[in-house]
């Protein structure tokens, strides 16, 4: 059964080609909010670009937990951002969605026991992550 999601920072929530917020995030963060799934961010930015960004679009509330480039060793396509972030939210990689936009981090995150998704500019509708504990049944692309 899947409790959490773990979301990159650049190319999911920040959008770089407007700088602002990417289409459909905070609707998304909203619906996990409801469904009570802690969000983390999981990144190779740097803490205080994640932060601020956070600030100035009011959405700091909607993340349990935030590992940057400063928090690791090794920065992504390394899964090491993404077992830290699993590790501050307490739950195991196998019950945590990583939603990223590149295919290698989708890769290394799914090699070290995560669901993942693949993001291309639609977010996953939550209530079907939370019916279902297989990703064939949600058609989410795994790598």
């Amino acid at each position: 059964m899947l409790h959490a999601v773990i979301v990159d920072f650049f190319g999911v929530i920040f959008n770089p080609a407007t700088g602002q917020p990417m289409p459909g995030l905070v609707e998304f963060l909203q619906q996990l909010r409801n469904q009570h799934w802690p969000c983390a961010i999981a990144s190779s930015s740097t803490r205080h670009t994640i932060e601020q960004f956070l600030a100035d679009h009011q959405l700091v509330d909607y993340f349990s937990s935030i590992v940057s480039l400063e928090d690791v060793h090794n920065a992504k396509p390394d899964p090491e951002c993404f077992l830290l972030a699993a590790e501050q939210l307490q739950i195991m990689p196998l019950q945590c969605v990583v939603i990223d936009d590149t295919p290698a981090s989708i890769q290394a995150a799914h090699q070290v026991g995560f669901v993942t998704f693949l993001f291309t500019g639609q977010f996953p509708d939550v209530t079907a992550l939370d019916k279902s504990a297989s990703v064939p049944e949600i058609n989410l692309p795994v790598y």
